[in-house]
């Protein structure tokens, strides 16, 4: 259940540096939220925030850091990319994850810069060779972003990012929500270069990447 801020026992705000025991709390959040393949160091997380294109908020209570969200504009596109919303696990269900992706669609709202928002999620097509279990989490995610205004990407069929633990890629899917009125969907050129921004700025590849012109390649 989506509980308002206001009667919710934390704060949110900028993502700082904070006490050692808060980062400590925020790292754990971390590593217990995301698997190994879709995380990178944490060290270079908070480094990043030293950057003009990148962003954080933290939620807190009195007694630290229950969630967080990262984002990163996407060169040349007006365009901001989610890149990590998390939230402790026993936090979960009371509105936290909620708070926070309103406190960052307001104040994207406020800078007045950004088009929409982008994020990637894990894959919870039928194909995909998961659990039940796992395919329901998955498709719980998606429906909590889908509250919020988010659709998915259509244009992005085949949306694959590299295995941060190993060899491989893994399958997601794009979900963008507009910022605009009249709101503006993701397509074309403004999706291509999203696309390449993310290969590039989030993984480091460049667009004679050989997963990077097969992704663009298969973009309707």
């Amino acid at each position: 259940m989506d509980i308002p801020l206001s009667q919710l026992p934390i704060t949110i705000g900028p993502f700082l540096p904070r006490p050692y025991g808060q980062i400590v709390q925020a790292r754990a959040i971390y590593e217990t939220s995301f698997p190994p393949a879709e995380r990178v160091p944490f060290a270079d997380l908070l480094a990043s925030l030293a950057s003009p294109e990148a962003h954080g908020w933290a939620a807190a209570d009195a007694e630290g850091v229950v969630g967080f969200a990262f984002t990163m504009t996407l060169a040349g596109t007006g365009v901001e990319l989610l890149s990590y919303l998390a939230v402790a696990p026993t936090w979960r269900g009371r509105g936290v994850g909620s708070a926070l992706l309103q406190a960052v669609i307001d104040s994207l709202r406020a800078r007045g810069d950004a088009a929409g928002l982008l994020w990637e999620v894990e894959s919870d097509d039928a194909d995909e060779d998961i659990a039940e279990a796992e395919r329901a989490l998955r498709r719980r995610r998606i429906a909590f972003y889908r509250r919020h205004g988010a659709t998915i990407v259509r244009g992005a069929p085949g949306y694959r990012v590299p295995n941060l633990a190993r060899a491989g890629t893994i399958p997601m899917k794009l979900m963008w929500l507009s910022l605009t009125t009249p709101p503006q969907e993701l397509e074309g050129d403004r999706l291509r270069r999203c696309v390449e921004a993310i290969y590039h700025q989030g993984y480091g590849l460049p667009a004679s990447h050989p997963l990077v012109r097969e992704v663009l390649a298969g973009l309707t």
